[in-house]
């Protein structure tokens, strides 16, 4: 209406001087640095884009316990955690269980999400419960324990926004192999060669029947997303804060 452009133009400059006030700006993507820079000509020394970190001492295999497989020893399973929501690609994850449960016997997923209620239908309407194991809700803390019990995470979801996956990392960190589309973000993760070769759900599907048809492939793979973590740990971003806070002379004395 005729109070729009105004309205916009009174949260801009409000929005303009509250970014103006900080000695630093930490970003949470690539995307949102370039906000800052583009729209708001924040100065790029001014900026460090501090992305999505995982705890890779959470996932160390020598102190985690993962939970026992739903499934039988020999069932190649595939995990997703995250929110069960359309907007999370939910539709692509249903496309791909249904595609997998109807022709491979040797191939599980375990779902650590909620809420639960739809993927639930979706289950009992196909009658796959045998072969969809619906967790739901758990506490951060113990996603690793379901993570580590799995070879495969998927992440369902398509970004045109440049925002970044968390869950991705937290599956790298786990050591899993991935079903995932070849993002800009997601590409500079994992590397091309870990994700599937298109952004459809049949490439996800692809990918995951590679993965379980090879399997020593998925572990080496899932070994080189685990590394390809290092440089997005807790501990790196504590260095980087630490290293701004200094060079603004905040650094805590000794």
């Amino acid at each position: 209406g005729a109070l729009g452009n105004p309205l916009r133009w009174i949260f801009r400059l409000i929005e303009s001087f509250t970014l103006a006030l900080p000695a630093h700006l930490f970003c949470s993507s690539g995307n949102s640095e370039q906000i800052f820079r583009n729209d708001y000509q924040i100065r790029a020394s001014k900026l460090t884009c501090l992305d999505d970190r995982v705890d890779l001492a959470a996932y160390d295999p020598a102190h985690v316990t993962a939970v026992t497989s739903p499934f039988a020893e020999d069932v190649f399973v595939v995990t997703y955690s995250g929110s069960l929501l359309p907007i999370k690609g939910l539709d692509v994850l249903q496309e791909v269980i249904l595609a997998l449960t109807k022709k491979r016997r040797d191939i599980g997923f375990l779902l650590v999400g909620y809420p639960i209620d739809a993927m639930a239908e979706f289950i009992e309407a196909n009658g796959i419960a045998d072969r969809v194991a619906l967790v739901g809700r758990v506490a951060f803390e113990s996603l690793p324990d379901y993570l580590l019990s799995a070879h495969v995470g998927i992440e369902p979801k398509q970004s045109a926004s440049g925002e970044g996956s968390g869950k991705l990392l937290h599956y790298m960190a786990a050591g899993l192999a991935l079903a995932a589309f070849p993002s800009e973000h997601n590409r500079t993760l994992a590397g091309d060669e870990a994700l599937a070769q298109g952004n459809t759900a049949e490439a996800l599907v692809a990918q995951i029947e590679a993965l379980a048809d090879d399997r020593a492939r998925c572990r080496a793979t899932g070994l080189k997303n685990r590394e390809r973590t290092q440089p997005y740990s807790l501990q790196s971003a504590g260095i980087m804060i630490a290293d701004v806070y200094q060079n603004l002379g905040l650094a805590p004395q000794a």
